[in-house]
């Protein structure tokens, strides 16, 4: 995976370790600030699992659903997108 300098992405713990069935939540980082996450989602009837991406707003601080897709990557990149330019 080729993400921009100085970014980093973890996959979170899962936040009820009695469930069976969990998928990943990755927490998106630049330079030890948190950014935003992506979330993974298994859409009833769809082949693929698809990633949604959450930005945290740099001036509100509140968190703003971005998009969702197929390409992990092309998420983590939204999440920093998001970030320098919220407005767009």
């Amino acid at each position: 995976m080729q993400l921009p300098e100085g970014v980093e992405v973890r996959e979170l713990p899962p936040p009820d370790r009695r469930r069976r069935v969990h998928f990943p939540v990755y927490e998106v980082r630049r330079h030890g600030k948190v950014l935003g996450r992506v979330e993974t989602k298994h859409i009833g009837g769809a082949r693929h699992i698809f990633y949604f991406a959450f930005g945290i707003h740099p001036s509100t601080g509140r968190e703003v659903r971005l998009e969702g897709n197929t390409d992990l990557e092309e998420r983590i990149v939204t999440v920093c997108r998001f970030t320098d330019a919220p407005e767009d």
